[in-house]
């Protein structure tokens, strides 16, 4: 699984690579579109559907909720095991947000910040059983 550090902040445990989807764009185009413009990656296909959920982030703070949906994308090309990329136009920012951007392995399961972990097992043993 592909996943990314905040270069700028040590703090944050390794995310999933996602964002916004924009107005008019369906899920699975935003998971496209966000993927290529964080990792730097292009030739993304999508492989599968693998979930989404709700979740309220007033416990965070923050007065929304947010609507998150997870895909398996594939990468084309042979990628890199490890490279930095900065993502260009983030949302809500003003300044370019460099990642660095590496696989791990599935199990045992990756610790995660942010809600990427919120959902990890259902969506993954849902999908792909006892593989992971």
């Amino acid at each position: 699984m592909l996943v990314l550090d905040h270069v700028n902040r040590p703090d944050l445990l390794m995310q999933i690579p996602g964002g916004t989807i924009e107005v008019g764009e369906l899920p699975a185009e935003a998971a496209i579109r966000e993927a290529e413009e964080e990792t730097g990656l292009s030739g993304l296909t999508l492989r599968s559907f693998l979930g989404d959920f709700e979740q309220d982030l007033s416990s965070l703070g923050r007065a929304e909720t947010i609507h998150a949906y997870f895909y398996h994308l594939e990468v084309t090309d042979t990628p890199p095991t490890r490279w930095q990329h900065s993502e260009k136009d983030p949302h809500n920012q003003v300044e370019p947000i460099p990642f660095e951007l590496y696989w791990v392995k599935l199990v045992p399961k990756p610790k995660f910040g942010g809600i990427d972990g919120a959902k990890y097992d259902g969506l993954l043993d849902s999908h792909y059983g006892n593989a992971v």
